[in-house]
């Protein structure tokens, strides 16, 4: 099925294949930036697939809290479980964004870029495999 959703986690993994990418190249100013979209995006299709319209705006972490306190039957054990983590990487991750974009800023030295991109990459996969999944589990039930 080609839903929103899906092409919304199908645009999340191709920001993280950049991530990826950029870790591998050792450009982590740039992996972080683009982490930080991936899991924007992911975070967007578990919005979508609920019929919740993907805001116009990065910070969606109050909107899927909110949405998944007032709609709790609609997600899994397990989403529910990981939300506070991938909102909390999500803010992380969005506060660095500005900084990374550019990566030359004066408050983070470039060895800051490769420890907190080398510390967020793993959780970052994971919290988008949990957005996925969710994302699948949702669109089953139509």
């Amino acid at each position: 099925m080609d839903s929103m959703s899906n092409r919304a986690i199908q645009e999340s993994l191709s920001w993280f294949t950049s991530a990826r990418l950029n870790m591998n190249g050792k450009n982590y100013s740039k992996c972080i930036y683009d982490l930080q979209m991936a899991l924007e995006i992911a975070v967007k299709g578990v919005l979508l697939s609920v019929g919740v319209d993907s805001p116009k705006k990065h910070n969606v972490g109050d909107i899927i809290e909110n949405v998944v306190a007032e709609r709790k039957e609609l997600f899994s054990e397990r989403f529910r479980t990981a939300l506070p983590e991938i909102v909390k990487s999500l803010r992380r991750l969005l506060y660095l964004r500005s900084a990374s974009a550019y990566g030359f800023v004066k408050f983070i030295k470039p060895a800051d870029f490769e420890s907190i991109a080398k510390e967020m990459f793993q959780p970052t996969s994971d919290y988008i495999s949990i957005c996925s999944e969710e994302v699948d589990r949702i669109n089953a039930k139509r």
